[in-house]
């Protein structure tokens, strides 16, 4: 798990962290062009329950903001214990931001060549807020940190949303694949899916490959990155 008590946070977010035992695990994203490692994923792991139940409980609690900061700060430190050397991903609330005073304890305590390595996943929920983002998004093209709209198709993540984000990259939801190898339909879907992101200069990344056949025909098309149990289960 995750030790927390040892940041240099004030005491009223070191309490509020002191409620969560969760640890993060770290899956792998592959390029699909120079068939290697391009990334990996932090995935936050809870002690009891499930991650969606996690997220719910501090939706009600209105403590959306603290599992923000929890979820920078734990990947990061977890990441520091892995000793990659690949950028990851970070989960990140499209409600939440981090106050001026919270960015630079950030950066003060972790040292600039991991924070260079941090990229923004937008997670689908909840719904957007577009002077929040609009917020975000700037201490985001300041720092030059890379976001991903993180399963497109799922909850929030539609169209829509990722005109607002205007992300680098799009992440397409791994139902967004299901029996690609055979289904002509979902076929034609997912090309004319990439080719609409790629028309605007995004990057396009498949989730969810779980089976040979899947991965075989997905690396006929032009997708840019691919994700799923069959490349690479998390650690």
């Amino acid at each position: 798990m995750i030790r927390f008590d040892k940041l240099p946070l004030n005491t009223r977010i070191l309490n509020a962290f002191s409620e969560l035992n969760i640890d993060f695990v770290f899956q792998p994203i592959y390029s699909l062009k120079e068939n290697k490692i391009f990334a990996y994923e932090a995935l936050m792991q809870p002690a009891e329950g499930t991650l969606e139940e996690l997220f719910d409980l501090y939706t009600r609690k209105r403590e959306l903001h603290t599992l923000e900061l929890a979820t920078f700060y734990g990947a990061t430190l977890a990441y520091c214990e892995k000793g990659f050397e690949e950028p990851f991903f970070v989960n990140s609330f499209p409600s939440e931001i981090f106050l001026p005073n919270e960015a630079e304890e950030f950066d003060n305590y972790f040292p600039k060549e991991v924070t260079d390595k941090i990229m923004v996943q937008i997670i689908e929920y909840p719904e957007l807020n577009y002077m929040t983002w609009n917020l975000k998004k700037k201490q985001f093209e300041a720092r030059n940190t890379a976001i991903a709209l993180d399963n497109f198709g799922a909850g929030y993540n539609d169209i829509t949303t990722s005109y607002i984000v205007e992300p680098h990259i799009v992440m397409l939801d791994k139902d967004l694949i299901e029996n690609i190898s055979y289904d002509k339909q979902v076929q034609h879907n997912f090309k004319k899916t990439i080719e609409m992101f790629h028309k605007d200069n995004i990057l396009v990344m498949a989730k969810g490959i779980e089976k040979k056949e899947d991965y075989d025909y997905i690396k006929t098309t032009a997708v840019d990155y691919v994700q799923g149990f069959y490349l690479g289960r998390p650690e």
